[in-house]
Parts: C-alpha cells; sequence; structure tokens
C-alpha cells in the first residue's frame, strides 16, 4: 500500500507540474524595420498645431476713410464713388487683400485715374476750369453743363442725364445720389451748386 501511495504521489506531482500555469509564448521578433508614413509638418485638422498669425492691414486712407475696413456703405462718402463702385471695392478687398495703398483701387473694376483722383482729393487737370454762372439745374441742364460740376466727369454727367430722362424730374437735389456713381460725399460737394428749379 505504501507502494500504491508513492506511485499516486508521484503521479499526482507529475500531473500538477505539467498542468500548471501555461507559458506565455516568446514575441515573435520581426527584424525588418516598420515603414512610417511621412507626417504632414501642419495638419489643419490638429488642434496643437499653432496658426498662422493674423496679420492686420495696415490703415490705407482716403479723405479719412480706412479702405482695408471699411463697408460699401462707408466707401460712398468717398466722391466719385457709389453703391456699384463701393460692393467692387469691398469684393476685390475680400478676393485679393488689404490694399497696401490707394493707388491700388486702380485695380478695381470701374474706378480710372480720374475716379482715383477724387478720391484722394486730387484736382484733375483735364477737369474744366470754367466758373460757373449759378446753380445748374439738374433737370434741364446738358451733359456737358453738368459736367462742370466739381466731381463730374463726362461720365457722371451722362449718367445723371440718362437718369433723368429714364425716371423723370428729380424732385429734391438730394435724389443725385441715386445716379451710379454719384454718392453723398460728391453730393456734399455739390450740393450748394445745383438746384431743381
Amino acid at each position: 500500500m505504501k507502494y500504491l501511495a508513492v506511485v499516486t504521489l508521484s503521479f499526482l506531482l507529475v500531473f500538477a507540474v505539467g498542468c500548471g500555469p501555461a507559458e506565455e509564448p516568446e514575441p515573435e521578433i520581426d527584424l525588418v524595420d516598420p515603414v512610417e508614413e511621412p507626417v504632414d509638418p501642419v495638419d489643419p485638422v490638429d488642434p496643437e498645431q499653432p496658426e498662422e498669425p493674423v496679420v492686420e492691414a495696415e490703415e490705407v486712407l482716403a479723405q479719412g476713410i480706412d479702405i482695408n475696413t471699411a463697408t460699401e456703405s462707408e466707401l460712398t462718402e468717398l466722391p466719385g464713388v457709389g453703391a456699384v463702385t463701393a460692393s467692387r471695392i469691398v469684393s476685390h478687398r475680400d478676393a485679393e487683400g488689404p490694399f497696401s495703398s490707394v493707388d491700388d483701387l486702380l485695380d478695381v473694376e470701374g474706378i480710372g485715374a480720374g475716379t482715383l483722383n477724387r478720391i484722394k482729393g486730387v484736382e484733375s487737370e483735364a477737369a474744366p476750369s470754367t466758373e460757373l454762372d449759378g446753380p445748374v439745374n439738374i433737370n434741364t441742364a446738358s451733359a456737358s453743363e453738368i459736367e462742370q460740376l466739381p466731381g463730374i466727369g463726362p461720365a457722371y454727367a451722362r449718367n445723371v442725364v440718362e437718369h433723368r430722362e429714364e425716371h423723370g424730374d428729380f424732385a429734391d437735389i438730394s435724389e443725385i445720389t441715386d445716379v451710379t456713381g454719384i454718392g453723398p460725399a460728391t453730393f456734399r460737394n455739390i450740393q450748394d451748386l445745383i438746384t431743381v428749379e
């Protein structure tokens, strides 16, 4: 019986050692270097990437109005700039970036040398130098008579006549600002020189 106990005990020991905790297999070692994907130095979605600094546009003044920050309404205060031209200035500024000087306005559709000179407050050498005999009646004056007004060139004078022909007589002198190209600043310059009577 002693023999049976020893054999049973031996069997149990062998079984216990053989069924012990399983050993974890050693990890396989890959001798080939992994290929890393190139990392884009600036990930637009990564919030940890530094943002480019916002460059403030320098102030570019035309008759006291900063053309880099002015609204369309504010830009119509410039002589020779109506609603359409003001919209073109803002669109150009949004698409191309801030203006570096007032002269950059020449790149805006509808602004030529004459308008630029009015915006800059420079009298055009080509402007007629004749003195007005009295207020110009914008309901009866010809384009050449209207052209004698300061800040009104041939194109704007034609616009006044065309507007009058299309819409009828002006009831008040302030209605001249309804004419394409004539804004509040131009009106202020000519309001004492025009009449509707």
